[in-house]
């Protein structure tokens, strides 16, 4: 009896644990776009990152080079500005900015989180982030994804993350992280190939 109460309760705090979809036709977007995905083993494609700053309303454009590896290795090679560099090697951060490295600890919960987020959407798995709710919507021909991170992921300074997939094909298109305080990255995603 004890263990079958073990096991109940294990059952449970794991479906307590996972992301709450709004909806059945919800369900339905994310296993399409999951199924879709699982046949990306790699994806390489030019990016567009914009940081909006809300305190001081401005926006910082930077380009680049992403390249992506199941299951997480994410590398983004900036040309703007020219020699930045993030890598996320597993639980390996790397980061180059104006010409100096840096290793970041496999324990910073901003970092973790980024890693959390970006393999997600870049696996076309949005439940992997362990949202508290997930909502999809049609804008034109695109699934958009909207997910309200858990306490951990708000730990990093993310509230909320929007992720616009292609209707057809379910190819990733763009991702924005939005924090508490209204600021936010934004990632768009050009000529990805698998």
């Amino acid at each position: 009896m004890k263990r079958l109460f073990t096991l109940l309760s294990m059952t449970i705090a794991c479906l307590a644990a996972s992301a709450q979809v709004s909806s059945d036709a919800d369900r339905q977007t994310l296993q399409k776009i999951k199924e879709a995905n699982k046949a990306y083993t790699s994806i390489t494609g030019a990016f567009k990152q914009t940081r909006h700053l809300s305190m001081l309303g401005e926006n910082t454009v930077s380009t680049g080079m992403l390249y992506y590896n199941k299951p997480e290795h994410l590398t983004m090679k900036y040309t703007l500005p020219e020699g930045d560099l993030l890598e996320i090697n597993g639980n390996k951060f790397t980061l180059v900015t104006a010409g100096k490295e840096k290793k970041v600890s496999p324990k910073n919960t901003r970092m973790e989180g980024m890693r959390t987020i970006l393999s997600a959407c870049l696996q076309g798995d949005m439940e992997l982030m362990d949202a508290e709710k997930i909502t999809c919507a049609r804008q034109g021909k695109d699934d958009v994804i909207i997910a309200d991170v858990n306490e951990k992921l708000n730990k990093s300074g993310i509230s909320r993350v929007i992720v616009r997939y292609a209707g057809t094909g379910h190819s990733l298109l763009s991702i924005q992280t939005i924090e508490p305080d209204g600021s936010y990255t934004l990632y768009e995603l050009n000529g990805q190939a698998p």
